[in-house]
Parts: structure tokens; sequence; C-alpha cells
């Protein structure tokens, strides 16, 4: 099944609005403040990623990229963006308590950016035009580097916790 332009962009989109609402949700729930802080920076983040997709996609030149035909890009997004991380970050923010546990909460964070890296990789793999490759490889870049410093936050607080 063909991947159109405009359905990127309603997922990029919605993937980037959970996300943010899922950092902004944890960081007002979570007391201490190296946590608190990168969540709130991550979530400006995931806007300004938000900003590049309708850029990057809400053009006639995207219909062009070539990831229309992308196998792997369609099963990511039929099975594990749609039925795993959307239902994943639903049920985070719905039962979210007042108090956070900080280690499962990164956890939730460590699956989100996992997906966004796999999902612009796949994007950039696939993609034809020069121009949108190189932002795709500049947001794959940050999500790899959030990604990265989530690990390091889940190891510290693994450790401290015992």
């Amino acid at each position: 099944m063909e991947i159109a332009s405009q359905e990127l962009l309603e997922v990029s989109t919605e993937m980037e609005e959970k996300v943010q609402e899922l950092y902004r949700g944890l960081a007002g729930r979570i007391e201490d403040p190296v946590v608190k802080n990168y969540l709130l920076l991550m979530a400006r983040d995931e806007a300004h990623h938000e900003k590049h997709f309708e850029n990057m996609l809400g053009t006639e030149k995207s219909q062009h990229c070539g990831w229309n035909h992308s196998q792997e890009l369609r099963e990511l997004i039929d099975t594990q963006i749609q039925k795993e991380l959307f239902p994943l970050v639903d049920r985070t923010l719905e039962r979210m308590p007042n108090s956070v546990d900080i280690p499962r909460a990164l956890h939730v964070c460590l699956k989100c950016e996992e997906m966004s890296v796999e999902f612009y990789g796949l994007m950039r793999a696939s993609c034809e035009d020069v121009e949108t490759k190189s932002v795709l490889i500049e947001l794959e870049s940050e999500e790899k580097s959030h990604r990265d410093f989530i690990r390091a936050l889940l190891q510290h607080w693994e450790e401290k916790i015992g």
C-alpha cells in the first residue's frame, strides 16, 4: 500500500504532538530538576520537529520524495506506531499519577525516541530528494541525541534505586 506525503504529515504530526504532551505531563509530575528540565527541553524540540514536518511534507515537492513505496515504512506506521506507540502514550497519559516513577517514565520516553529514530531513519533511507533528506538527517540526529540522553538518565536512576 502506498504512503502519501499527507499521511506521513498526519502520522508525524500526531507522533510529535503526543510525545510533546507526554513530556510536558511527566515534567509536571516529576520533582527531580534534571529529569524535569530535560523533559521540557525535549517537548520544545518536538514542537520544532512538528514545524519541520509541516514545512517539509506540506508541499507539492514532497509528493515525489520516493517514500511512496517503502514497505518498511508502511509496516512501521501500521504496526509499531499506530498499534503500539500511540496506545502506550495514551495509556501513560490517562493513568499518570500525581507522583511519577521516574525509571518507568523514562522507559516510555525511551520507547518514543527509539520509534522516532526508526521512523526518521526509514523516511531518510527511502527519500530521493537531497534537501528533504538533509532535514531528515538533522531530525534523526536530534532524536538519537534524545534517545542517548534518556538511556543515560535511565541507567543513572536504575543504579540509584538499585
